[in-house]
């Protein structure tokens, strides 16, 4: 995939750089809560492959695919392995693991939260990618490992969305739109049906709940916002 210019470049060096730093958190990362406090059936089942709604998604994708935009297609392949980075870089929100050690303490552990329970959501589900699907459908990007249903992208960048704006409330319209865009190239890509994308959605509301109510979470984003404000 070409990039286009200097500027573009090293933009993405920055970025690769960040998450580098932002991966080395990660590994001491301790989840907030588990699925065992959570109803699987608390975000819709994934529709049935039977049904005309899932050839209608299958229709979609390919319409989608039909119309590519190189830009968009260049934004899915670097959101591939994302991280709340992706969000704040493109947000114009600056802070790294040196300088704002509560911040990224707080992020690592979301992060773990989220993925742990997302992969049992998937796990439990068990529904195939589109391009695995139907041969009509590309798969634009190299291939995530796992189900379809709900989409961990969606559920990543939504809650990154929301936990940023409550630390970094002007950002939080945007990180919204950021997560969204994350969440649409995700169908654009061929790695998820537009239901997967709403569970992932559904799944992010939940685990978001989870946080607000869980002690340990309370005390770090409280940690963050002092971090943040006294800089």
């Amino acid at each position: 995939m070409k990039f286009t210019n200097t500027k573009q470049i090293f933009q993405i060096f920055s970025l690769a750089i960040l998450s580098l730093f932002f991966l080395m958190f990660q590994s001491h990362a301790k989840p907030y809560f588990s699925s065992d406090s959570l109803n699987f059936l608390s975000i819709n089942s994934p529709i049935s492959p039977n049904s005309k709604q899932y050839r209608d998604e299958l229709s979609q994708i390919i319409a989608i695919q039909s119309k590519i935009d190189l830009d968009e297609l260049e934004l899915c392949a670097q959101e591939k392995n994302f991280t709340a980075l992706t969000l704040m870089k493109r947000a114009n929100i600056s802070a790294n693991p040196k300088q704002n050690p509560q911040l990224f303490t707080l992020l690592k552990n979301v992060t773990d939260t989220s993925i742990s329970i997302t992969d049992d959501f998937k796990n439990h589900f068990k529904t195939p990618r589109p391009y695995l699907v139907d041969s009509r459908v590309k798969m634009l990007i190299s291939p995530s490992k796992g189900y379809a249903y709900p989409s961990g992208h969606t559920t990543g960048s939504y809650i990154y969305a929301h936990i940023l704006g409550m630390i970094y409330p002007k950002k939080y319209a945007k990180l919204k739109e950021i997560a969204e865009e994350i969440a649409q190239h995700r169908i654009l890509a061929g790695m998820h049906f537009p239901h997967d994308i709403e569970g992932g959605k559904k799944l992010a509301l939940l685990i978001l709940g989870g946080l607000t109510q869980n002690n340990n979470f309370q005390q770090d984003i409280t940690k963050a916002k002092e971090e943040i404000n006294k800089q």
